[in-house]
């Protein structure tokens, strides 16, 4: 009797066994938004993919995705990392998606009256956020004004308009103090350098736009006795010009090819104001959230904006996230949205880093931050969507750019 019991706890502990690793194996790889792989499974989930970035120093997670948008490979794809300017990809999105591709800019000047040689009124300029505007071009815009009037003599005041964007948030939230970040507002001039507003706790925009506006009349040989005054343009005034910006597309690519922090800013601040009037981070973040749940079925607990740019530390993006919006731009834009990405054959953040062209991506860099998302396509001529993302490393970006190469071309080489 003893045997026998023995014999059958035996029998059943084994159906239990076989029952458990049958539902095991039918089970899905994927749980809560992570991927657990087998060496088994090397068809489907590719262990050398795998392989060369599990051991990675730090926090790392990856997506690729095949042409139909089923998943060719995930590791920790669902995690939050601090995305860097991997930002300006859902800054692109939400510009497009608000305004439209051929979106200009306008840029607006208006009087007390029609302007004479000798003009006692004021003229007012207001800015609505251009993110192109350079000095050169501002200038441009006085020289119109007094060319076309023959303007010789200002006796009134010339007054700024900054009010479409919050005056008190000319900085990003969440963004390190100690860098030299651009200062934001609604009538701003593009530079090349931005080391002049590093550590300034207040804004210097108003100076620098009332020094370039001076500088420039006096230029033109124009006698101005008035003043350079901050305030808001009156609805009943005459409209001497609108200068308008190239089209938004052609302002997103140099945004992502060259990673530009300025544009990204602006663009962001624009976005919130179009929508609810004001340019403030709050309402910029409203829009992208909007925008993010209508057009991709993503809910805000799932990500953390902060900013247009990228810099803030605030900022949390994953990369199904990011794999998911580049479909979606794809797949509505087709070769124009490749045209607006960095490649290696040309200016941009990716310039010359791999030995292959037929690669369109954002990249993003931080301080222990850095990630690349965008499209490649494979020497198998395989088009994939891709997302990698690296948080929490003490390497130098410069090693752990060099990861991210070799793993790209690992998947380029290989599928």
């Amino acid at each position: 009797m003893v045997f026998l019991k023995k014999v059958y706890i035996q029998f059943i502990t084994l159906i239990l066994f076989l029952c458990v690793s049958a539902y095991a194996s039918q089970a899905s790889p994927e749980k809560n938004g992570f991927f657990f792989f087998k060496d088994d499974v090397q068809d489907t989930y590719q262990k050398d993919l795998k392989d060369f970035i599990v051991d990675f120093p730090g926090i790392c997670g990856c997506e690729i995705l095949s042409e139909d948008k089923s998943v060719f490979f995930s590791l920790e794809s669902s995690k939050l990392f601090i995305p860097a300017s991997l930002n300006k990809l859902i800054t692109a999105f939400s510009a497009l998606e608000t305004f439209g591709p051929e979106y200009r800019y306008p840029t607006k000047i208006s009087s007390d009256s029609k302007p004479t040689p000798v003009f006692g009124g004021n003229i007012y300029i207001k800015g609505f956020g251009n993110p192109v505007l350079n000095p050169q071009k501002y200038k441009d815009v006085l020289s119109y004004i007094v060319k076309t009037y023959a303007i010789k003599e200002l006796n009134g005041d010339i007054v700024i308009d900054f009010s479409y964007f919050d005056q008190s948030q000319y900085y990003g939230k969440g963004w390190m103090w100690d860098d030299p970040q651009p200062q934001i507002s609604a009538l701003n001039l593009w530079l090349e350098n931005y080391s002049i507003f590093m550590n300034k706790p207040y804004s210097l925009i108003e100076d620098m736009i009332g020094y370039y506006t001076l500088a420039s009349l006096k230029d033109f040989g124009v006698v101005f006795n008035g003043k350079i005054k901050n305030g808001k343009m009156p609805e009943n005034k005459t409209l001497l010009y609108t200068h308008q910006s190239e089209e938004l597309f052609d302002i997103v690519k140099i945004m992502l090819e060259k990673s530009d922090n300025y544009i990204a800013e602006h663009i962001f601040r624009s976005i919130g104001a179009n929508i609810y009037g004001l340019g403030s981070t709050e309402n910029s973040v409203k829009v992208y959230e909007n925008l993010l749940f209508s057009k991709l079925g993503l809910l805000k607990k799932n990500y953390i904006i902060a900013d247009g740019s990228g810099l803030s530390m605030y900022n949390l993006l994953s990369p199904q996230l990011l794999n998911s919006l580049n479909y979606f731009m794809y797949t509505k834009y087709k070769e124009k949205y490749l045209d607006i990405l960095a490649t290696p054959g040309e200016k941009s953040t990716i310039e010359n880093r791999f030995k292959f062209s037929t690669l369109w991506a954002k990249t993003g860099t931080l301080y222990s931050d850095s990630g690349i998302s965008g499209i490649i396509k494979t020497k198998k001529n395989n088009l994939y969507f891709f997302t990698l993302m690296e948080n929490n490393y003490t390497s130098s970006n410069f090693e752990i750019k060099e990861f991210e190469t070799k793993f790209l071309t690992l998947l380029y080489e290989n599928y």
